[in-house]
């Protein structure tokens, strides 16, 4: 054997130092892979930075401010902005290079698509050694402003106008009603019939300033046709008014005259009964007669292809006459299949849910009490999503009323 085969076969057995040479190999690439991990993280934040500044710039575009501008100077104003108060006051921006900026302002029939796009780079301080100075960062952002052409929509009340809407509005008008009325009744009653010498619980309620329920709902569906009178901008709002107790009723037809409508809303009142009883709130029924009365609901383009809104006010328990059961009274939650043949018409259906507080006596403890869990769910399941509300005094169903109101403007704008 040769001295250098010798020597060959004694560095490949040799095992002295291996880990330092096997790290010493490994070391480049670690570093590289770390360095790539920094490097990266940086130009991700820097992107978030530039792209929430395109965003704030599009924004800013279509604001009612921005609207004031014309869509050259509005497209200036873009660039302006993101070459000079975002790339000089945003962290995270020091080692980063604006390469491109455009900007596009489109204005038709009163409304504007604005548009940003930028191309910029950020030095990378580790992945340079490895051939790679720089990392580069591009984005876009686009918003529009609402279209200047009105939308038309239709909202209908349907409001429950059965003796239980006879409920003191608070806690003190139930305690002053209780206090006032023969054998203590929380309730306003109206009953046919009731003279002077023998007022009814509603004549005492109304002698002794006595707010109730169903005052609170027509005053509440009364603001909302002012708030949509005065709020209303370039859309068109309509109403229907309906209530319901043993039947359907009709109060006011579809109407663009809020005048009008609100003149037949201040009619709104309980239902007068001779002597009270059972049968007063079929809400099935009127539901199914309003999946009749409401035409497919549309775009909001016109008239004829209006949206559609339906605010549906109960404490949600029907009362049946049916002498099978006690004292002639059935009890039953709402069917919310029937809201579902109204929905699928297109109809956004908002459920106020006047809650049904537990009382200590016997009507409740025989008619409600059994149904009180499942009222809430069936309700819910009633209503389009967002659009469920629970209100348990007057301040509480008048707030619910104007919640609804801004859901309804406020959705009315969104664009795509």
């Amino acid at each position: 054997m040769s001295a250098f085969e010798t020597c060959w076969l004694a560095f490949r057995s040799c095992k002295s130092g291996n880990i330092a040479i096997t790290f010493a190999v490994a070391l480049l690439p670690v570093l590289t892979a770390l360095g790539c991990a920094i490097d990266y993280s940086q130009a991700t934040a820097a992107y978030a930075k530039l792209q929430a500044c395109a965003d704030a710039a599009v924004v800013a575009s279509v604001s009612k401010q921005g609207m004031t501008q014309t869509a050259a100077a509005a497209q200036a104003a873009m660039v302006n902005w993101f070459n000079g108060v975002c790339a000089t006051s945003a962290s995270n921006l020091s080692q980063v290079t604006i390469s491109s900026v455009s900007a596009t302002a489109t204005d038709s029939n009163g409304a504007r698509v604005a548009a940003l796009t930028f191309q910029a780079s950020r030095s990378n301080s580790f992945l340079r050694v490895v051939g790679f100075p720089q990392t580069n960062i591009g984005g876009s952002a686009k918003s529009a402003s609402p279209s200047a052409q009105p939308l038309y929509i239709d909202i209908y009340a349907l409001l429950d106008d059965s003796p239980s809407m006879g409920l003191g509005a608070t806690a003190a008008d139930q305690t002053k009603l209780t206090s006032l009325t023969p054998g203590g009744c929380q309730f306003g009653c109206h009953e046919t019939g009731a003279g002077a010498a023998s007022p009814d619980n509603y004549t005492i309620a109304k002698n002794n300033s006595i707010q109730m329920r169903i005052d609170v709902l027509r005053n509440s569906w009364i603001n909302l046709i002012q708030q949509a009178q005065n709020t209303a901008g370039s859309n068109v709002y309509r109403f229907a008014t309906y209530t319901f107790d043993k039947t359907l009723n009709l109060q006011q037809p579809l109407t663009g005259s809020a005048t009008t409508a609100l003149a037949s809303a201040n009619n709104i009142d309980l239902l007068a009964v001779n002597p009270p009883g059972p049968g007063t709130t079929y809400a099935d029924n009127a539901l199914q007669s309003m999946v009749a009365n409401i035409a497919s609901a549309g775009d909001g383009s016109s008239s004829a292809n209006s949206k559609k809104y339906l605010i549906f006010v109960t404490d949600g328990v029907q009362d049946f006459y049916n002498c099978a059961q006690t004292d002639c009274h059935q009890t039953a939650v709402l069917t919310p299949s029937n809201c579902t043949a109204l929905k699928n018409k297109g109809v956004n259906v908002a459920v106020i849910y006047t809650t049904y507080l537990p009382m200590n006596n016997i009507p409740y403890n025989y008619f409600v009490q059994p149904l009180a869990t499942n009222i809430a769910p069936a309700l819910q399941s009633c209503a389009t999503s967002g659009l469920y509300f629970e209100a348990s005094d007057a301040a509480d169903i008048s707030s619910a009323f104007g919640t609804v109101f801004t859901q309804i403007a406020g959705n009315a704008r969104l664009t795509n």
